[in-house]
């Protein structure tokens, strides 16, 4: 029981939406694990004259473990928490989260909280888990002429930040521009573009988001399967919104606050 207990108060307080929170759950948990086994050991050495009880019997213990696997498959870990976990398998949200970081997503997170920026993790046909930025929402008329986004007409001002060189695919590198994207409700974040477009076309469009839909764009311009070739997300696919890492290859990419980038 305290094994549901724990992360279920942690996921009602909203604990684990916050990097420390997550830790110390799991911190909680490998203490209270090895309790349980000192504790055994304590009381089999004090009591080496006692007989075993049916409750005790190795049959006994059989069926409880059966009992509580069941009852642990049957409630996911995080509908007690509340998040979810992910490990980001592309490069289309570069500079903001790179490959292989571990990332934490809020599923309570509701469909009236959607605003420009968030970063949002939704569903595909397929069942998979796809992550990128919300930059239109429903009635928005988007444009984006080389690289600059339009949004109801209004430029989103950039900035400029740092010229670097991309590795693609371990097969050969471009040269890319580093730039800071401000959005209508004032949300910046990094984004990147390719001084050469790998698909030129996707840097210029004009669409108008449909009701109950919303236009998601990775931070990696130009390396992105995104809303541009998968059209916008239905509402309904929205599963929540990434809250921050927890692990990554770079220290430096470890505790980022996705809420604020």
């Amino acid at each position: 029981m305290i094994s549901i207990s724990t992360p279920f108060l942690f996921g009602l307080l909203d604990w684990t939406t916050y990097f420390y929170g997550l830790m110390c759950l799991l911190l909680l948990e490998i203490i209270l694990r090895i309790t349980i086994i000192f504790d055994a050991i304590i009381v089999a050495r004090a009591s080496k004259d006692y007989q075993l009880g049916m409750v005790n019997q190795w049959y006994s213990y059989l069926i409880y473990m059966i009992i509580g696997w069941s009852i642990l498959f049957s409630i996911e870990m995080s509908q007690l928490t509340g998040i979810q976990t992910f490990i980001v398998p592309s490069s289309s949200n570069e500079p903001t989260v790179d490959v292989g970081e571990w990332v934490v997503g809020d599923l309570e997170y509701q469909t009236q909280d959607i605003d420009y920026g968030h970063l949002v993790f939704y569903e595909r046909p397929n069942d998979e888990i796809w992550i990128h930025r919300v930059i239109g929402l429903p009635g928005d008329s988007l444009r984006m002429v080389d690289n600059q986004l339009f949004i109801n007409g209004n430029p989103c001002p950039t900035r400029d930040m740092d010229s670097m060189q991309i590795n693609i695919n371990d097969l050969y590198e471009h040269s890319a521009i580093q730039f800071e994207e401000t959005l209508p409700n004032g949300h910046k974040h990094l984004s990147m573009r390719y001084q050469i477009p790998l698909k030129s076309r996707k840097s210029n469009f004009d669409t108008l988001v449909p009701d109950a839909h919303y236009y998601l764009l990775g931070d990696n311009r130009d390396n992105s399967m995104d809303s541009r070739y998968i059209g916008p997300i239905p509402e309904a696919n929205i599963k929540g919104r990434i809250l921050y890492s927890y692990w990554a290859k770079d220290w430096n990419q470890i505790n980022i606050d996705y809420r604020v980038r």
